[in-house]
């Protein structure tokens, strides 16, 4: 069974221990419910652990691997404090990640996103295909990279350029009949 993949990096403007961060780490919880009860969410990666002595970067991931960050986060970021806000899910179809990301609680909280998070010129999350396998962090990282270098393509796209096994779809998930010239990879 063909399942999607979603993941996010997006870049604090301060650290998880900041003042400014607190709103975005109180409402965290509240959207992660929100995608756990939409009938498309499939898992999500969680910690093996519930030790709060432990930065992200440090927990046990269990299945999902250990935390692992696409090379531009590393490379602009990697010497300063922890500041990536990541996630990883899983999602039965195309349009449940769609109704999740652009409605409800996400959506309201997305569009509070430059209080929390910095400009970055890389993309920000990354949606791929994958089959009965449980995706890895590092998968994730080497599919933001992916997204990064070559743009939208089959194996690692964003949900305004999104494929499914047949090719590009549109933003109503319907075939496209010709691609836009806009969307194809270079």
């Amino acid at each position: 069974m063909r399942r999607l993949a979603f993941s996010t990096c997006a870049v604090l403007k301060e650290p998880y221990d900041h003042p400014a961060t607190a709103p975005f780490d109180e409402l965290t919880p509240q959207v992660y419910a929100t995608a756990e009860r939409h009938p498309a969410f499939v898992c999500r990666a969680d910690y093996a652990d519930d030790r709060d002595d432990l930065e992200e970067s440090e927990r046990d991931w269990g299945s999902w691997g250990p935390l692992a960050l696409p090379s531009r986060y590393r490379t602009e970021f990697g010497d300063g404090p922890y500041r990536a806000a990541q996630t990883l899910s899983v999602w039965t179809d195309l349009q449940g990640v769609r109704d999740f990301v652009y409605s409800g609680l996400h959506l309201s909280t997305l569009k509070r996103r430059d209080e929390w998070f910095q400009p970055v010129s890389w993309p920000t999350y990354v949606v791929w295909w994958i089959g009965d396998e449980l995706p890895t962090w590092q998968d994730a990282a080497d599919r933001l990279d992916l997204l990064a270098d070559l743009g939208p393509t089959p194996r690692a796209f964003d949900l305004r350029h999104a494929f499914d096994s047949r090719g590009p779809v549109t933003a109503s998930g319907r075939p496209r009949r010709d691609p836009d010239p806009a969307d194809v990879p270079r």
